[in-house]
């Protein structure tokens, strides 16, 4: 792994985990694997996903969709929304993602009933690079 800056970032995951009331040994030995020069899979990653409630995440870290309730929790703090449209009685899978080069321009996102589909743009788009120098 070439980026200090990433290596730190999982370290202190590691580290975070541990101290949890009941740590996900899974995640901690996936995160140790990824330190130690493993190619980071992408069904490693999604297999990452935790569901977490709106109100237990900080809301100053994310900006959240009118209707979303929960997000989707990945290793390395990729997430993606979980949209509910109660009249219709649907779900969206909702991921924003910056794919440009100036500050000033809108994201772009994907917005799909298909959670596979939008973990596979996110994988390609992001995480594989982020992970995978």
């Amino acid at each position: 792994m070439k980026n200090d800056n990433l290596r730190d970032r999982i370290n202190m995951l590691i580290i975070s985990e541990k101290m949890q009331e009941k740590p996900d040994k899974g995640l901690i030995q996936l995160a140790q694997q990824v330190l130690d020069g493993t190619k980071l899979t992408f069904e490693d990653f999604i297999s990452t996903g935790r569901f977490i409630p709106k109100k237990d995440i900080d809301a100053n870290k994310i900006v959240f969709k009118d209707n979303c309730e929960h997000i989707i929790l990945y290793f390395g703090g990729f997430y993606i929304q979980v949209l509910e449209d109660r009249e219709n009685n649907k779900t969206n899978f909702y991921y924003q993602y910056f794919d440009n080069q100036e500050s000033d321009e809108m994201p772009s996102f994907i917005k799909s009933a298909d959670l596979k589909e939008v973990e596979k743009v996110m994988w390609s788009l992001e995480v594989d690079k982020y992970f995978n120098l």
